[in-house]
């Protein structure tokens, strides 16, 4: 389970990540 728990942990960094860049391309629209 530790190991299911390092690829959650790195897929929400990841997405947190992948947002965060579209909310900046947005507002330089």
């Amino acid at each position: 389970m530790d190991i299911f728990r390092r690829i959650w942990g790195a897929y929400k960094t990841v997405s947190q990540g992948t947002f965060s860049v579209l909310e900046r391309g947005f507002a330089l629209f």
